[in-house]
């Protein structure tokens, strides 16, 4: 993604949640890292139909309601939160995996 990245997190459950909702309202460009642990369950989750080795890699754009589909795996409930915000406010969301993280960028006013 050619947009900036201006902040890094590690999902550590709701304890994460409200650095989130700040870097949502400021509208700061961040990725969100999962556990490594969460790559075959997202595969799974996000790709249902994809055959085994097609599903090792996740490549998936979005907007903010991905956020509610990412938010029914175990673990990771509490990002549902943050849909309706993220959608509100214009944001694309990336996910990306084995090494799973979700980027999220904002459009930049003209």
């Amino acid at each position: 993604m050619a947009e900036k990245l201006n902040e890094r997190l590690m999902w550590e459950g709701k304890a994460t949640l409200e650095k989130l909702h700040k870097l949502v309202q400021a509208r700061t460009n961040f990725e969100l890292q999962l556990a490594p642990d969460y790559h075959f369950v997202l595969s799974r989750h996000l790709m249902p139909d994809a055959p085994p080795a097609e599903a090792e890699e996740i490549d998936l754009s979005g907007t903010g309601e991905l956020f509610n589909t990412v938010a029914e795996i175990r673990g990771l409930q509490e990002l549902a939160e943050l849909a309706g915000p993220l959608s509100a406010a214009g944001a694309q969301v990336h996910i990306q995996s084995p090494a799973p993280g979700i980027l999220v960028t904002f459009p930049t006013s003209p």
